[in-house]
């Protein structure tokens, strides 16, 4: 079956949050005690409590495969990549479901948007695209969608499927 679950660093005391649907990668607000994901199967993108038993909420409903999502929390905002082949796109939306925008998409000729990370220091959003034609690599856009540059194109064979930044000094 299909399954959300935590565990201890050292793999002890596994235990099932949630289950019977597809999730996308989820994304812990420790400060806040919530863990957002995508539910595939619905088209959603929910928020529950850590412990996958209270508060469950739907954030943002028709998003195909929000596979990557990442919070803004003190500007109120939830990030997300949608990796599906014909509306394949980055959004946010307020936590409260309004406001939503599309940020990167109509011309992204890819379904590989496959991971997407937020820079609130310096105001930028970054996403690898594993797949797309013309499109594959590394890009940098401003919060609001603007901006939008490729860093690294993937070479030939070759995916960026996975992002992680490293900010010297935080």
């Amino acid at each position: 079956r299909r399954k959300l679950q935590r565990a201890n660093f050292d793999g002890t005391e596994q235990e099932t949050l949630l289950e019977g649907r597809q999730f996308g990668r989820p994304t812990l607000d420790l400060l806040n005690r919530k863990l957002y994901y995508g539910d595939l199967d619905r088209g959603e993108i929910r928020r529950c409590a850590l412990d996958g038993t209270k508060d469950e909420r739907v954030l943002a409903e028709h998003v195909d495969q929000a596979v990557s999502i990442a919070l803004d929390l003190a500007g109120g905002w939830i990030y997300w990549a949608d990796s599906q082949t014909t509306t394949n796109y980055l959004a946010r939306a307020r936590f409260d479901g309004t406001g939503f925008e599309p940020l990167v998409g109509g011309g992204l000729a890819s379904s590989g948007l496959s991971e997407l990370r937020l820079d609130l220091a310096s105001g930028h959003l970054y996403w690898a695209d594993e797949i797309g034609d013309g499109e594959t690599g590394l890009w940098r856009a401003n919060l609001n969608g603007s901006g939008r540059t490729r860093l690294f194109e993937s070479p030939a064979g070759w995916n960026a499927g996975a992002l992680a930044l490293w900010m010297p000094g935080n």
